[in-house]
Parts: structure tokens; C-alpha cells; sequence
């Protein structure tokens, strides 16, 4: 509770200090507005420095952490406080372990100072992006110019030869001479960028972190990444008195896949053209060029598939998740919607999503039939059909909630299409265990308004469990029958029930239920 008290003061100080290129552990921010500011302003960028540093949150330096938050923070009792937090050291196996330096481990504060920490890494990025940065725009390309020029004046060519020929018949030969030489020329050129990629007059410094892993993007020369890498390095080293790891830290060309927050990230130049009205009339230029696009690992995909059991993902070989048949149906169908839609939540960014993700909702989709259809000892193919929706709906159990049909409907891409994202909840992982591991199923807890004994409706409900239900069969006693019948290990009672049935047993005369037979 104290370190919680003191995350909001601090919160509420550094918050609006903070640079918009850190995103993580703030509100409002997520992995996802990372990834969006590099999709979006990380245009034309040739080289992506990668950082990795050496167990930041376990090397942090107390007395440097100390010096920087002092900068702010000038209150003593509460530099104290946060000093003894960083010292307070912590349990494990029941032995006492000092902190010579880091954050608190699973301390809610830790979040918070560690940005503090950053901060000043933000800020120094930030004056290099301010020194860095020259130029409006590009030069022309030479290369691309002669080009165009050359086309220039095979249309002109063109323009006469239609001018001074006085018949279809006559100059065919030239014609097709000269249409055949735009040809090559527009093919040449497609393959040149208009502007001057390494021009010295322009240089541009991106930047974005999330947490302690931060990536930098140059536009410019080779020299440049390696002067900028050498200036950050110097600058955790000396300043943060932190280390970078030597084999993870590396500049990269961005036409190359770049790791960061679980994304593949590339530059990309289309092939697709597209003709534009200009001031002398159209021409056509390329629609998409030096654009940063998030691709998803395919690695991902697959260790995913095989975390959840869903199956083979290279034979597309579904499989049944045994531990999941004890639950009820509709708890399995949510427990797989929860894990597909999270995943599919996270890598919505990635270009082209929908197509890379089919196979893998695919065979959750079938390994859920599967499951069922170990359930109730039959076919894929039988549970399928059962849950078909009319006019290609797609696939949903019906159940009745207090009387009333309520559709469950199995997860799908395309109805993903339509929902909008929290930002704030990307972060958390999906937690599905109340769908496998609750005590009591969905539908009894929504149902839970009428004792199934003594049939009092309304008031205060409770759930009776039995271990097994070997444990009822051929027991003596109505509510044992009750049970055995339903072949169910969970029993909807009202308060007086449930506490008798543990206290006493239930008497046959109170119950209002007729006898299963």
C-alpha cells in the first residue's frame, strides 16, 4: 500500500514530463501505440539500431537512481522512503536476500522508477534528434531524373510522329520502335528511387521505447547508425552505469526483419503504380515506398499453437485438449474464444493479419470440435455440424440463461474486423482459467437464482460440490439421486439448504423437486 501511495505521487509528477516516445507501463500506452508510432513515422528510415540492455531491472544503480529522481523530487522523507524500498531487500525459500542494486522485484513502484531512470535516456535521444535532424526534403536523384528526362523525350517523339503522320500506315515501324524503348525505360526506372536515398542535406533520427527495450531508426549513412550506436553506448555506460549486450546490439538495414515487441518490423517499396494529376498533366509514380511494416513472426504462430495445444500447425493436424472435457461446453467454447482473440488482438497491427492468422484460428476451431467430440465420444465432423450456424454464421452454442436463449458463438476473423481495441488492456495477457479451472460452471452461476431442491426462487444462492460422483452414486438420499441423475458434480441450493445438507443431511420431505427417475 505504501509503495502504491507513492507510484501515484510520483505518477503524478513525471507523467507530464515524460517524452511521447516512451510507452511502457503508462497510462494510456501500450505496446501497440509503440508499434504504431514506428508504422507510422518511420518512413524512409534506412537503418534500425537494435539496443538490448543487460538485465536492466536487476543493475539498476540505487544511488544514481537517488541523484535523478532528487531532480524532481525534493521532499527528504520521501527520497528516504523510496531509498529504503530499493533496500528492503526480499524472501526466497524462506531465506532474506539484500538488494544491492535494481528495482523492487514484483514491487509496484518498480514500473515507475524504472521509467524515472529512462527518462533520462528519453531526454538525451531527444536532444540528439534535435542536433541530428537537418534538411527539408530530399534531392532529386540524378539517376532517376536522366531517366525520366530519356521518357520525356521518347514521348515527344511520339507527339510528332501522331502530328506528321497523315495515315495509320504510314511511320509503324518507328512507332512501335519507340513505344518498345518507353517500355524498358519505365521498367528502368520503377527500379530507382526519385530522391537521393543517402543525401547529406537530410538527415532524420527516430526513436521509440517501451520499458527498457528501445530501437533507433537513421536516415542517413552507415557512418551515421555507428556514430549515433557508439554516442548511446557511451551514454548508458558513463551516465546510466549500464551495460548493453554486445551480441544483441547491432545496426541493421531496414529492407532486413527487426525484432521488437514480438513484431517483425521491415521497410517496404511496392510494385503497384498508380496515375496522379500534376501541374503538367498525369504521370504515374509508385504507391507505396521506404514504408516500416509489422509482420508477425512466424515463429509466433506456431509456439503458440503448440503452448495451447491446439495441434500440429504444419500438418494442420487438430488435437484434443483432455484437461478442458471436464469443464461444460460453454466454458470450453469461451476459454478458446479468450486465447484466439488475444492473440489475434496483439498482431491485429500486422500487415496482412487476417491472411497469415487463418490457419492458426482454423485449427483452434477444430481442435475445440475436437475436444468436444472427445467429450462425447464421437466425430469432429458430427460436433461440427451441431454447431453450425444458419446462413454461414459461422459456429455458436445455444444456451438457456434464466429461461432465455443466449447464443455463444465461436470466435472468427471476420467478426474481429469490427470490434474496436482498448489499448490499455493489450498488455495483459488473456487469463482464461475462470473458464477451466472455476469451482462452479458458467451456466450454474448465471442460473443461480432457484434452489434445485427445494425450489425457493430469488435470495442468496449457493453451489454444492462433490469431489466425484462416485461419491453420490448409490447413495441413499434424494439430493445423492438428484445429483447421479443430472450426472453433474454441482447442485444449485439455497443458503438454509446448503448449510443443512452440511450439517444434518437433507430430509426427502422438504424437497419440492419431483424424483428423477
Amino acid at each position: 500500500m505504501v509503495q502504491e501511495v507513492v507510484r501515484i505521487i510520483l505518477e503524478r509528477m513525471y507523467e507530464p514530463i515524460f517524452s511521447e516516445n516512451s510507452h511502457g507501463f503508462r497510462p494510456g500506452k501500450s505496446c501497440h501505440t509503440a508499434l504504431q508510432q514506428i508504422n507510422n513515422t518511420w518512413k524512409g528510415v534506412k537503418w534500425i539500431i537494435e539496443f538490448d540492455i543487460k538485465s536492466f531491472f536487476d543493475n539498476i544503480n540505487h544511488a544514481k537512481l537517488i541523484e535523478v529522481i532528487e531532480k524532481k523530487v525534493d521532499d527528504k522523507k520521501i527520497i528516504n522512503l523510496i531509498r529504503k524500498m530499493l533496500k528492503a531487500g526480499y524472501m526466497e525459500d524462506w531465506k532474506y536476500n539484500s538488494t544491492w542494486s535494481g528495482t523492487p522485484q514484483g514491487g509496484v513502484i518498480s514500473p515507475i522508477l524504472s521509467n524515472i531512470y529512462l527518462h533520462e535516456l528519453d531526454m538525451f535521444m531527444e536532444n540528439m534528434i534535435a542536433q541530428f535532424n537537418i534538411g527539408t526534403r530530399r534531392k532529386h536523384n540524378p539517376i532517376y531524373t536522366e531517366i525520366g528526362n530519356k521518357i520525356r523525350g521518347v514521348n515527344r517523339k511520339l507527339q510528332r510522329l501522331g502530328l506528321e503522320s497523315k495515315s495509320k500506315s504510314q511511320h509503324v515501324d518507328i512507332k512501335k520502335e519507340l513505344m518498345r524503348r518507353r517500355r524498358e525505360l519505365q521498367a528502368e526506372i520503377r527500379l530507382v528511387p526519385s530522391k537521393d536515398q543517402f543525401d547529406s542535406g537530410y538527415k532524420r533520427l527516430r526513436y521509440v521505447r517501451y520499458a527498457d527495450d528501445f530501437i533507433i531508426g537513421v536516415i542517413g549513412t552507415r557512418k551515421d547508425a555507428e556514430l549515433v550506436m557508439q554516442r548511446v553506448i557511451n551514454f548508458l555506460r558513463d551516465e546510466l552505469l549500464l551495460e548493453y549486450a554486445e551480441d544483441k546490439t547491432c545496426i541493421r538495414n531496414s529492407k532486413k526483419c527487426v525484432r521488437f515487441l514480438g513484431y517483425d518490423i521491415k521497410s517496404y517499396t511496392g510494385s503497384k503504380l498508380m496515375k496522379i494529376v500534376c501541374k503538367n498533366g498525369t504521370r504515374v509514380q509508385r504507391t507505396v515506398a521506404e514504408v516500416m511494416q509489422l509482420h508477425i513472426p512466424s515463429e509466433k504462430v506456431y509456439q503458440f499453437a503448440g503452448k495451447h495445444e491446439y495441434g500440429d500447425m504444419s500438418r494442420f493436424k487438430p488435437s484434443s485438449r483432455v484437461m478442458l472435457t471436464q469443464r461444460s461446453d460453454t466454458e470450453i467454447l469461451m476459454a478458446y474464444n479468450a486465447e484466439m482473440r488475444g492473440f489475434v488482438n496483439y498482431y491485429s497491427l500486422a500487415h496482412g493479419y487476417k491472411k497469415y492468422l487463418s490457419g492458426l484460428i482454423g485449427l483452434g476451431q477444430m481442435s475445440l470440435f475436437a475436444t468436444l467430440a472427445h467429450k462425447y465420444q464421437t466425430t469432429i465432423g458430427r460436433i461440427a455440424s451441431k454447431m453450425r450456424l444458419p446462413n454461414k454464421a459461422g459456429y455458436g452454442l445455444w444456451v438457456n440463461i434464466n429461461s432465455k436463449p443466449r447464443l455463444y458463438k465461436l470466435f472468427m476473423l471476420k467478426d474481429h474486423v469490427s470490434q474496436k481495441l482498448h489499448y490499455g488492456s493489450i498488455n495483459t495477457p488473456i487469463s482464461t482459467n475462470r473458464f477451466k479451472y472455476s469451482r462452479t460452471e458458467l451456466i450454474t452461476r448465471l442460473n443461480a437464482n432457484r434452489c434445485e431442491y427445494c425450489g425457493k426462487e430469488g435470495g442468496y444462492m449457493e453451489v454444492h460440490h462433490v469431489r466425484a460422483l462416485k461419491d453420490v452414486w448409490g447413495k441413499k438420499g434424494l439430493w445423492q439421486e438428484m445429483m447421479s441423475a443430472m450426472n453433474r458434480k454441482t447442485m444449485v441450493l439455497c443458503k438454509d439448504c446448503h448449510h443443512e445438507l452440511h450439517s444434518c443431511g437433507l430430509p426427502s420431505w422438504r424437497s419440492k423437486v419431483r424424483k428423477h427417475p
